[in-house]
C-alpha cells in the first residue's frame, strides 16, 4: 500500500510518481487550498499516480487516504508562503502529508509548523530572486521559530539539499507511532534519476 510504505522508502528507486489533475498545477485552482483532502494513489507497475478523490481514474491498485495537502501559491514576481501550524495539521486527524511539486521553492519545518515558500517569495517585482529574499519573506510570516530545517529545490549552494533547477521534488510526510511527523523527499533530478531521501 503506497501511503503506509512511505516510511520504508529510501535511496535510488524505479518508482515514477506523478501528481495528476488539479494536483499537478495547483496555483489558482481549488486544490491550492491547504488542508485535509481525500487522495487516491493508483499504482500500476512502477507508476504511482496521485489524484484528488473526485478526479481519480485508471486501473491499478488504489489506495485512498486522507492527506494534509500543502500546495504552493503565488504569481511571478509576487511569490507567497503557504504554511500550516502543527496544531492545525494535527486537528485534522491526518496521518499523511503531501506537497505539490517543488521547482525553485523551499520547504521549511520548524517548531511552529511547515511552510511551502514559493521561489519568488520576497520579490516584489518580476525578475530573479534569491535565498536571502525568501529568508526575509519567511521571517515576516512568523513571530518566532526554532529547530528550523529547510530544503530548497533549486540549483546552487547553501542549502541542506540542493536540486537541479531542471528537476523537481515532492515532500511526503507521515506520523509515526509516537505521533511525531517524519518526512520523505521524492526527487527527480535534471537527468531523470529518481531517489528517496529522509528530511
Amino acid at each position: 500500500m503506497f501511503w503506509s510504505d512511505l516510511k520504508s522508502l529510501h535511496g535510488n528507486t524505479t518508482m515514477n510518481i506523478h501528481l495528476m489533475g488539479e494536483l499537478s498545477n495547483p496555483q489558482n485552482m481549488k486544490s491550492a487550498h491547504r488542508g485535509a483532502q481525500e487522495f487516491i494513489a493508483i499504482t500500476n507497475g512502477n507508476n504511482v499516480d496521485i489524484y484528488s478523490k473526485k478526479e481519480a481514474t485508471g486501473g491499478g491498485a488504489r489506495h485512498q487516504q486522507t492527506v494534509y495537502w500543502l500546495p504552493w501559491s503565488g504569481a511571478p514576481g509576487k511569490g507567497q508562503i503557504t504554511e500550516a501550524t502543527w496544531e492545525s495539521i494535527n486537528k485534522t486527524g491526518c496521518d499523511y502529508f503531501l506537497t505539490s511539486e517543488f521547482t525553485g521553492c523551499r520547504f521549511v519545518v520548524d517548531d511552529i509548523g511547515v511552510s511551502h515558500v514559493a521561489y519568488g517569495a520576497g520579490n516584489a517585482v518580476p525578475g530573479p530572486t534569491n535565498s536571502g529574499q525568501r529568508d526575509s519573506a519567511e521571517g515576516d510570516s512568523r513571530l518566532a521559530r526554532s529547530g528550523r530545517r529547510k530544503m530548497s529545490v533549486s540549483a546552487g549552494p547553501g542549502t541542506a539539499l540542493n536540486y537541479d533547477i531542471n528537476g523537481y521534488a515532492i515532500v511526503f510526510g507521515y506520523r509515526d507511532a509516537s505521533t511525531r511527523w517524519a518526512f520523505r523527499v521524492y526527487r527527480v533530478d535534471g537527468l531523470g534519476a529518481r531517489t528517496w531521501s529522509k528530511f
